[in-house]
C-alpha cells in the first residue's frame, strides 16, 4: 500500500528522475526545479511505494491569458 506525503527536499533528485521517465526528456523535470526556486509552489506531494517516491504532483497558481485578456 502506497502513501501521499508533502515533498521534501530530499525527494528533489528521485522526483526530477519520475518526471524525466513520464515524459522522456527534461524539460518538464526543469520547469518543476525553476517553479521550486521561484516559491510558486502551493502544495508538491509524493506518491511513495516501498519508502521511496514514485508519482509526483505539483499544485501552483497561474494565470491564464486569452487573445482577448485575463480569463
Amino acid at each position: 500500500m502506497g502513501i501521499v506525503r508533502v515533498e521534501t527536499e530530499a525527494d528533489f533528485p528521485t522526483v526530477r528522475r519520475i518526471h524525466q521517465l513520464a515524459f522522456g526528456r527534461d524539460l518538464e523535470a526543469d520547469i518543476v526545479e525553476d517553479m521550486r526556486h521561484r516559491a510558486s509552489a502551493v502544495l508538491s506531494l509524493v506518491a511513495i511505494r516501498r519508502g521511496a517516491p514514485v508519482g509526483h504532483a505539483f499544485f501552483s497558481r497561474v494565470i491564464i491569458k486569452c487573445e482577448s485578456g485575463f480569463d
